[in-house]
């Protein structure tokens, strides 16, 4: 899919509004969302904002993203539809970029519990070499403690 332009649908998720869409043409993905309650999120909508401020062709401006509902807060108005078809979100189009995935999440994850077996028996196999590695070792100690007792010292 390199040689193939999409356009990503790029929906804002702000704590205490309704969510806002906007569309941007060409990507490498077809929809993201961005959440601005967290860090990334926030620094995520920065780099888009930058983006399309940089590469919005001369002589366009870049649209607001479009709000799905009224920004009121109201409950009634959960029932009102600003945006009614993909016509009614704004698009920018990207001259000279391409809007890129965002990186994936690194996730800590628990190894299996065959792998952890496979360890432990590993170290234990260490272990029982090192034991006997150890004992061959003070025999061969012993074995040249009593040779060089049995001789005399200018022999060598």
């Amino acid at each position: 899919m390199p040689n193939e332009t999409q356009t990503c649908l790029v929906t804002i998720v702000q704590p205490g509004l309704p969510d806002s869409v906007i569309r941007v043409s060409p990507a490498d993905h077809k929809e993201e969302k961005v959440w601005l309650d967290t860090r990334p999120g926030m620094e995520r909508w920065m780099a888009i904002q930058a983006l399309m401020q940089r590469f919005c062709p001369r002589g366009k401006y870049v649209p607001v993203p479009a709000y799905y509902h009224p920004t009121t807060g109201k409950q009634e108005d959960l029932q009102t539809l600003l945006i009614h078809g993909p016509e009614d979100i704004p698009l920018v189009e990207l001259d000279g970029a391409t809007l890129s995935a965002p990186p994936a999440k690194e996730h800590a994850f628990r190894q299996d519990k065959t792998e952890v077996q496979t360890a432990k028996e590993q170290v234990s196999v260490l272990t029982e070499q090192v034991g006997r590695l150890t004992t061959a070792v003070a025999s061969l100690l012993e074995v040249a403690a009593k040779r060089s007792v049995g001789r005399p010292r200018n022999e060598v």
